[in-house]
């Protein structure tokens, strides 16, 4: 029997994130199967069947606003007929007071399928969720698995991470993880032969990608300069260009050939 598709329940996973955390809840709703379950991060928070879940959101009024920051996902197919999505991202909590509490959150939906019917009357599977969970981790300095010195602090955010607006762009990791990255936190983007990987340098952290440069540049063209055979830059980042090189805004030193130097000079020079 044929698997669930993945990349399109990551789709559905990550757009319902996004709708969601700027107040559309549409997407929510329609992906919920008829006996969904979720559960809140608070004790005892869970609410079961669909309706049910719509009634709660629709009754409860709303005043907060949001900002989402990047989003990472790992997904697993269980069987033929049912997946399991998690995604963890930074996240800002605006109240109407004007007080912000930037958090780190981690959502995790199992995905099943429902046999509806499409516009011709022809019975199809649609992706639902089944179950919702919503949870804060927190913070556990010790490494270990079994946390010696709980201090119950969550895990918060930081505040580099969080873009209201931009472009974001989806890059795929190590471990089938995949990135849904805003283009303004990303610095820029190295090739490392030795590891067979590109490097993300971005604002607040690294991490490993399996997409060449090439691939990039192919799926986003115009959004990162290449400088170099083992480059992407974000020119929002460049501090100063000398010769033959760039200082980027974290200090880092990346080399421009000399076949390349004039033009990119040029470049940044429009720029600004």
């Amino acid at each position: 029997m044929k698997k669930m598709n993945v990349k399109d329940v990551i789709n559905r996973s990550v757009t319902i994130i996004y709708d969601y955390y700027n107040n559309d809840l549409r997407s929510w709703f329609d992906s919920l199967a008829e006996n969904a379950a979720w559960y809140g991060h608070a004790i005892g928070q869970v609410l079961e069947g669909r309706q049910n879940i719509i009634d709660a959101w629709t009754s409860e009024e709303n005043t907060l606003t949001f900002s989402l920051g990047n989003v990472a996902v790992n997904a697993v197919n269980v069987g033929t007929s049912c997946c399991e999505v998690i995604m963890t991202y930074n996240l800002s909590i605006h109240f109407p007071t004007g007080k912000v509490i930037p958090l780190f959150q981690r959502t995790h939906l199992t995905w099943t399928e429902e046999k509806t019917k499409d516009q011709n009357g022809k019975t199809v599977k649609t992706p639902k969720i089944i179950i919702a969970d919503v949870s804060f981790p927190i913070k556990n300095h010790e490494n270990s698995i079994y946390p010696k010195h709980f201090n119950g602090v969550l895990l918060e955010a930081t505040n580099s991470s969080i873009y209201k607006h931009g472009n974001r762009i989806y890059l795929h990791g190590d471990k089938n993880v995949r990135y849904f990255a805003f283009l303004e936190s990303i610095m820029y983007i190295e090739s490392v032969k030795a590891l067979n990987r590109c490097i993300v340098h971005a604002v607040d952290k690294t991490y490993k990608i399996t997409e060449s440069l090439a691939d990039i540049e192919k799926k986003y063209p115009n959004m990162l300069l290449r400088t170099h055979i083992g480059y992407l830059v974000n020119p929002n980042y460049v501090r100063s260009i000398q010769r033959f090189k760039l200082i980027m805004s974290n200090g880092d030193e990346l080399p421009i050939p000399e076949k390349k130097y004039t033009s990119v000079k040029r470049y940044l020079k429009e720029l600004q």
